[in-house]
């Protein structure tokens, strides 16, 4: 029969052998839907049509962390009209809320890895809200942990935490172990974002414990992968490295393409901020290219955008710049606005770094407006820190104090150390700025041994060309060991200065060669050159006693 239609040009044939496909034309097929919703056996066949996609959703769902990831996908994808029209269905039969919630909670990741989350949660939505769908069911708190997690994805943090909770709950009360781990670990995700570290701990240790009584390795690897994160972000480099390793292993060994990639990734950030540009690139691209060939829009867009972090440190402006804007582009796409926000924010400091404060300002404004409506505390903070540096930059010290004063104190409240040494390093920058010299020493020195411990070799090296500024004229010779050693840190992880900071660079080692004669100025710079850098921290944060430095004025 089939072959008839063929040889009559009624439908059409497309895939392989393996997987073949006959599409209608579309005059058949409207002509056939006609006919279908005429007749009396339209429920029968609806309802098939509804079973059998169902089925098949469950089937691919546990398939979609494995190897045969792609080709999953693809099958999905393929049937995409049919998962639509059989949703549809379960909002029409009377008795079809269990299989509306059945089959969205089986699509969720589907949706989550091509990027649809708005129509994912829309979905969703739909089946949670359908008369009959209240029952406390395995289907119902699946439904509601799959809306928290794409709703995540666009950084809608208003809903989160009661979607979890109530997927939580429901778990709990039906003694599905594994349905609770997932939930705790996204409650972890939740706790995260606003900034509770310690609670997030929590619910990602309580997961694990889980995950490894059940033997559930994915989840292992991806309790582990964040509790690394949470370290990550707190400045405990070593021991992130050693969580993010541990789950790249798991999730090779599974064959879980977007696990590696995030992996990937997040070790790529790791290398960057401890100085290993090459390493970061190398992990970044590996990142980017996996998510490339899944086809995976988010993680395309984040990928490009730590690239561009990347370039714009190695002073690769137009590059850098291009990728943000790409990045930014397909996050806006994706509605996904907390990506959104910290791509504004990065755009910003880049322009600001040219000088153009005006744009920065309007910038980190729209990141800061996002990040408000979102409750991110870590995001929230890091736009008052960007528009601290704006107002720095256009000489209004007032207010630049005031927001890095807030971004701080946000910062403290979540145990952010990376966060809190920038924020102690632009509040000396400005102190200098003014002539407080010695006020200006303490915030350099806090930030250094800060940023010493998370062994973030940028950081350091900025945190030292600051304090050797704040030093002259009467330590002139421990303020050029200190730029000989900075200056040979950052020629190692290649991260040349802005335009601007390169400037004022000039006349501050210009003022110094007005103290110094040239031998004595030659020998404490490759005196400095020669310390490793942990004798150049220790020597940085040796006390030095106050003095008149504090009147002193640079060109």
């Amino acid at each position: 029969m089939v072959t008839d239609l063929r040889h009559a040009s009624l439908i059409g044939s497309v895939g392989d052998a393996e997987s073949p496909r006959y599409p209608m034309l579309e005059t058949v097929r409207q002509f056939a839907a006609e006919r279908l919703e005429s007749s009396a056996t339209v429920a029968w066949v609806r309802t098939r049509h509804r079973d059998y996609f169902l089925a098949l959703a469950e089937e691919v769902k546990p398939l979609l962390n494995g190897p045969g990831q792609g080709r999953q996908i693809a099958r999905l994808e393929a049937e995409h009209e049919n998962f639509r029209a059989a949703l549809a269905w379960c909002g029409m039969e009377l008795d079809g809320a269990e299989d509306g919630l059945r089959l969205a909670g089986a699509l969720w990741q589907f949706w989550e890895l091509r990027g649809s989350y708005t129509e994912g949660r829309a979905y969703l939505s739909a089946a949670l809200g359908r008369p009959g769908a209240e029952k406390r069911s395995n289907a119902r708190a699946t439904a509601l942990n799959s809306a928290g997690v794409l709703a995540s994805c666009q950084g809608d943090t208003k809903v989160l935490q009661a979607l979890h909770e109530e997927s939580l709950s429901i778990f709990r009360e039906l003694g599905n172990r594994q349905g609770i781990a997932w939930s705790l670990y996204d409650l972890g995700n939740v706790a995260g974002g606003r900034g509770d570290s310690l609670t997030a701990k929590a619910y990602y240790e309580e997961s694990l414990a889980i995950f490894q009584g059940l033997g559930q390795k994915r989840g292992i690897g991806t309790s582990l992968h964040q509790l690394g994160s949470l370290l990550n972000k707190q400045g405990n480099h070593e021991a992130a490295k050693l969580l993010y390793q541990e789950s790249l292993s798991i999730f090779r060994e599974l064959g879980n393409r977007q696990g590696i990639a995030w992996s990937l990734n997040d070790q790529g950030s790791l290398a960057r901020a401890q100085g290993d540009h090459k390493a970061a690139r190398t992990l970044y691209e590996e990142s980017l290219a996996t998510f490339r060939e899944m086809e995976h829009k988010r993680g395309i867009g984040w990928a490009l955008h730590q690239v561009g972090g990347l370039l714009l440190e190695q002073g690769d402006y137009k590059a850098a710049r291009l990728l943000y804007e790409e990045s930014l582009a397909i996050s806006r796409d994706l509605a996904d606005k907390q990506s959104i926000a910290w791509l504004l924010n990065d755009l910003g400091s880049l322009v600001r770094e040219l000088g153009d404060y005006e744009t920065a300002w309007a910038l980190h404004e729209e990141g800061l407006t996002i990040n408000r409506e979102l409750a991110d505390n870590q995001s929230m903070a890091w736009s008052l820190h960007h528009l601290g540096n704006v107002a720095a930059g256009r000489g209004d010290y007032k207010t630049a104090q005031a927001y890095y004063e807030e971004s701080l104190a946000i910062f403290q409240t979540m145990e952010n150390k990376v966060g809190i040494a920038w924020s102690h390093y632009y509040l000396g920058r400005i102190g200098f700025d003014q002539g407080h010299f010695v006020s200006a020493r303490k915030m350099y020195t806090e930030s250094i041994r800060i940023l010493w411990e998370a062994r973030d070799r940028r950081g350091v090296a900025t945190g030292l060309r600051g304090l050797a500024a704040a030093l002259v004229p009467e330590t002139a010779v421990k303020a050029v060991r200190l730029w000989g050693a900075a200056e040979l840190l950052r020629e190692s992880i290649g991260t040349p200065l802005p335009p601007p900071e390169q400037a004022l660079y000039d006349r501050q080692v210009a003022k110094v060669h007005t103290i110094l004669n040239e031998n004595a100025f030659a020998v404490a710079w490759a005196e400095g050159r020669a310390l490793t850098w942990e004798q150049t921290v220790a020597e940085a944060l040796e006390e030095t006693e106050p003095t008149s430095a504090d009147t002193v004025n640079y060109p």
